[in-house]
């Protein structure tokens, strides 16, 4: 991560901590494109950035498929709703990946405040 992410998010989570409002500090870290870059780089997490792209490419041409075959409730959807279907799997995976990141910045908040704590001797005895 560069300084100037890493400066960039500081900014904005220092601004909503100091509203004390933590439930958008990970909303805004949710979104921001920089921080998903970011995870989605990480080793750690590609793997799992990984499934829900294929994930949704799966998605996207099971509906194409179905929408080829006679048989299928889909192949009689008319071009409006077939748009709302391709949409809603487009929705489905901006959610997974927002709610995904929104857990790997939880986490990371997390760890980064225990080890503020650690680091400035503040923990309870029964944790050192």
């Amino acid at each position: 991560m560069t300084r100037e992410i890493a400066n960039g998010i500081g900014a904005k989570v220092r601004q909503a901590a100091t509203a004390n409002d933590g439930e958008n500090v990970i909303q805004f870290m949710s979104t921001w494109n920089p921080w998903v870059q970011h995870l989605r780089r990480q080793p750690q997490h590609r793997a799992d950035f990984e499934r829900m792209t294929q994930n949704f490419h799966d998605a996207l041409e099971r509906l194409e498929r179905d929408r080829n075959n006679p048989a299928s409730p889909v192949n009689a959807m008319d071009e409006h709703e077939y748009g709302n279907a391709m949409g809603a799997i487009g929705r489905n995976r901006e959610a997974w990946e927002s709610d995904y990141v929104g857990q790997l910045s939880r986490t990371f908040l997390m760890n980064h405040r225990a080890d503020y704590l650690a680091n400035q001797g503040l923990l309870p005895r029964y944790f050192r």
